[in-house]
C-alpha cells in the first residue's frame, strides 16, 4: 500500500509540473516573444521539409539542415497544426514536456524521494532558462530533450548492461546529436566512463556495446555532413570549423563570464555547488554523472572556441544535468536539522525565479505584434508572390518564396513584396543592397513595433 502510494504522489507531481510548465508557456506563445533568427532558420528548413523537400533551406541557402532534428519534428507539426509561429513554438513546448517525462524517470531510477523530485521539478518549471529553451523554435530544446533521454539510458546501463539500454542510449545520442552536435561531447565523456567500467567488469559484452555506441556516434557526424552538402545551395560555415581551439584565447574569458556574472548566474549559483557535491558522492552514478558534466564544462571552451556567439550555449547542457542531480542532493540534505531552513530558502528562491519569469515575459517582452502581422501579412501577400523579408518576419510568411536579408547567395533582381522592419535595415548587406532599388516599389503597408521598429512592405511596381 506505501510504495502504490508512493508510486501515485511521484505520478501527481509530474502531472502538476506539466500542468504549470504548460501554463506557463503557452499563453500568448506566439507574442510573447519577438521572432529570433534561428526560429526563421530552421523554421524554413521544417517548412521544406513538410513540403517533402528534403532539408532544403532557401530563405538563407545554408545552415538550419545539418542539426536536423528540429527540421523534423516542427515539419511533422506543420502537417498537424499548420503553418505558423504558433506552431514553431509550440514543438520547442512540446520538447519541454518530454524533457520533464524523461527527468521524472530518471528520478525514479535514482529512487529519488517525492520531496527531491518536488524540488527538481520545481526549479525546472521556475527557471528562466528552460522559460527560454523551450519557448523559442530552436535546436537547443530537442537537442536537450534527448540529452535527457539519453542519461536516463546511461543511469539504467550503469545499473544493468543490458542490450535494451545500450541501445536505448545509442539511439538517443543519436538524435541528441543531429539535435546539436554539443550533446556528442557529453556522450563521449560518458563513453569514456563506460570504458573504464568495462574495464572493471571484465565481460565482452560490455565492449560489444560500447562498439555500438561509437558506431552511432560516428553515424551521426557522417549523417550530419551528408544532409548538409546535399542540401546546402549557398556556401556557408561547415559544423566542423565551431571545432577549432584557434580563439580560446578570447573565449575563455567570455565563457568564464558567462557562468561568474551574466544571466546564466542566476541559476548557476545553484547548480555548480550541485554538480561540485556530486563528484564527490558515494552512490556511484551520480558521481560519475556529475564528473562527466564537469568535464565537459572544462572542455567546451577549448573544443568550441570559434564561433563566440555560440559559446554561452553549453551553458544549457550542463544546467540541464545539474538540475538532476539536485534531486540527490536533496535528499542528502534531508538528513540534517537545517533541512526546514533549506527548503524555505529554495521556495523563495523558485518563487523569486518563477515571478522574474511573468516580469520579464508579460511586462517587459510582450507585444501583440507577432499575431498581428501574420495575420495582415498573410492577407494582402498572396501565396505564389516571390518575396524578400528581414528574416524575423519570414514566420510570418512561411508558405511564399523568400529570401532573407541573411540570403547567402545572390538575391534576385526584383521581388514582388519586400517586408523590411526598422530595426535589421542597416544591418545586412542585403537589405542595404534592395533598399536601394525601393524607387521601383510601393509602400503598402505599415506597422510600428516595439519589437522590430515600423515594419514596412512594398510592392513591386
Amino acid at each position: 500500500m506505501n510504495a502504490r502510494l508512493f508510486y501515485t504522489q511521484r505520478s501527481f507531481w509530474i502531472v502538476m509540473a506539466i500542468v504549470v510548465f504548460l501554463i506557463n508557456q503557452l499563453p500568448l506563445l506566439s507574442d510573447m516573444r519577438p521572432v529570433m533568427c534561428d526560429e526563421a532558420w530552421y523554421a524554413n528548413t521544417a517548412y521544406h521539409f513538410s513540403q517533402g523537400d528534403g532539408f532544403l533551406n532557401s530563405a538563407v541557402g545554408s545552415g538550419g539542415n545539418a542539426n536536423f532534428l528540429l527540421p523534423m519534428l516542427t515539419g511533422t507539426m506543420f502537417w498537424i497544426f499548420g503553418y505558423s509561429l504558433f506552431t514553431i513554438r509550440l514543438t520547442a513546448v512540446l520538447c519541454g514536456v518530454f524533457t520533464l517525462v524523461f527527468l521524472h524517470q530518471c528520478l525514479k531510477e535514482l529512487k529519488s524521494s517525492v520531496v527531491a523530485e518536488v524540488a527538481v521539478l520545481g526549479f525546472f518549471i521556475s527557471s528562466t532558462l528552460y522559460n527560454t529553451i523551450f519557448r523559442f523554435g530552436r535546436p537547443e530544446c530537442a537537442s536537450i530533450m534527448c540529452m535527457m533521454g539519453g542519461i536516463l539510458y546511461l543511469l539504467r546501463y550503469m545499473r544493468e548492461h543490458s542490450w535494451g539500454n545500450m541501445i536505448g542510449l545509442s539511439i538517443f545520442t543519436f538524435f541528441a546529436a543531429i539535435g546539436h552536435p554539443y550533446t556528442l561531447l557529453f556522450f563521449a565523456i560518458a563513453g569514456c566512463v563506460l570504458l573504464i567500467l568495462a574495464i572493471r567488469w571484465h565481460k565482452w559484452e560490455n565492449w560489444a556495446h560500447l562498439f555500438v555506441l561509437i558506431l552511432t556516434a560516428i553515424f551521426s557526424l557522417i549523417a550530419m555532413n551528408v544532409v548538409a552538402q546535399h542540401y546546402d545551395i549557398a556556401k556557408g560555415p561547415s559544423m566542423y570549423e565551431r571545432f577549432s581551439m584557434g580563439n580560446i584565447i578570447q573565449a575563455l574569458p567570455a565563457y568564464l563570464k558567462q557562468y561568474l556574472w551574466s544571466k546564466t548566474t542566476l541559476y548557476m549559483v545553484v547548480l555548480l555547488p550541485v554538480i561540485i557535491w556530486g563528484c564527490w558522492q558515494k552512490e556511484s552514478r551520480v558521481r560519475e554523472i556529475a564528473f562527466c558534466i564537469v568535464v565537459f564544462m572544462i572542455l567546451f571552451p577549448f573544443l568550441f572556441s570559434t564561433d563566440m556567439m555560440m559559446l554561452g550555449l553549453g551553458a544549457d547542457y550542463v544546467a540541464i544535468v545539474g538540475t538532476l542531480l539536485i534531486a540527490p542532493c536533496v535528499d542528502y540534505l534531508l538528513k540534517f536539522r537545517f533541512k526546514v531552513m533549506v527548503g524555505i530558502i529554495f521556495t523563495i528562491y523558485c518563487m523569486l525565479n518563477l515571478g522574474l519569469n511573468y516580469y520579464y515575459n508579460y511586462g517587459v517582452k510582450y507585444e501583440k505584434c507577432n499575431t498581428i502581422l501574420e495575420h495582415d501579412l498573410k492577407a494582402i501577400i498572396p501565396r505564389d508572390a516571390v518575396v524578400f523579408t528581414s528574416i524575423r518576419q519570414y514566420p510570418m510568411v512561411l508558405q511564399n518564396r523568400c529570401y532573407t536579408d541573411h540570403y547567402r547567395a545572390k538575391v534576385p533582381n526584383t521581388f514582388d513584396f519586400l517586408i523590411l522592419n526598422k530595426q535589421d535595415l542597416d544591418r545586412y548587406d542585403n537589405s542595404v543592397d534592395v533598399y536601394k532599388t525601393i524607387k521601383s516599389y510601393n509602400l503598402i503597408y505599415s506597422k510600428e513595433t516595439k519589437s522590430y521598429g515600423e515594419v514596412l512592405v512594398y510592392k513591386h511596381n
